[in-house]
């Protein structure tokens, strides 16, 4: 599977486990050929496996930063960073804070 088939497989699984996702874009820089996008993503898990976690009907708010490079209009390549810690820890996975 290429391309946009990915995202849509993605997508449509994500849609079942996660209820009234919401994604915002609070920021966009565009220069050149790279486009820098940080959102923050808000869902509730609502059903099925995630990470090893059963749905457990908890709201989750993060942010992520992408980096999109463009050739032709189309998007050709994509970097990203999820606050996943923040993340799995609202979820209710123990995460251990490293200290030193």
């Amino acid at each position: 599977m290429r391309g946009t088939d990915v995202f849509k497989q993605i997508a449509s699984g994500d849609r079942e486990r996660f209820k009234d996702a919401n994604f915002e874009v609070e920021q966009m820089i565009a220069v050149d050929d790279k486009v820098v996008v940080r959102t923050l993503t808000e869902y509730t898990h609502a059903k099925g496996e995630f990470r090893g976690m059963e749905a457990n009907g908890k709201r989750v708010s993060y942010r992520s930063l992408g980096i999109y490079t463009i050739e032709d209009g189309r998007i050709f390549d994509i970097w990203s960073l999820d606050d996943s810690v923040t993340m799995l820890r609202q979820l209710g996975m123990d995460i251990p804070t490293i200290q030193g």
